[in-house]
């Protein structure tokens, strides 16, 4: 879910294949779908949302680190997969992408904890009805 989110907030969106549109906008929804219909609700701890950080983290350093010592993606033009990781762009530099992850991060902690609410709440009313 964060993912379709923050793909369509932030920009260099709007030029989208259909493997783009598979990768960021049906998958969120599959995932989603998966934890409404199949998971267990109420398993959530209140350390979980600092946990999910980490993949995308990881990920960011991954792409930084090969968009510097890469070649070109696909036939994009560019060395990062999102302009938002791209510090080369005009007008982005070191400062702005930053900036864009410090959001991001921000983001995702704040989504992490609103999930972690859900559950809490789909959690209790299973097992009040359970009962």
């Amino acid at each position: 879910m964060v993912t379709g989110i923050i793909f369509v907030v932030l920009p260099g969106s709007d030029n989208v294949s259909l493997q783009s549109s598979v990768l960021h906008y049906i998958c969120p929804v599959m995932v989603f779908l998966d934890y409404l219909f199949f998971d267990e609700k109420g398993k959530y701890k209140p350390q979980d949302p600092f946990l999910w950080l980490i993949i995308p983290a990881l990920y960011v350093v991954f792409a930084l680190v090969r968009g510097f010592l890469g070649g070109e993606i696909g036939d994009t033009g560019n060395n990062f997969p999102y302009p938002f990781l791209d510090p080369t762009s005009t007008g982005m530099g070191v400062y702005m992408v930053t900036l864009y992850m410090g959001v991001m991060l921000i983001s995702f902690l704040l989504l992490g904890y609103i999930i972690f609410a859900i559950d809490k709440i789909l959690g209790k009313k299973y097992k009040d009805e359970m009962k």
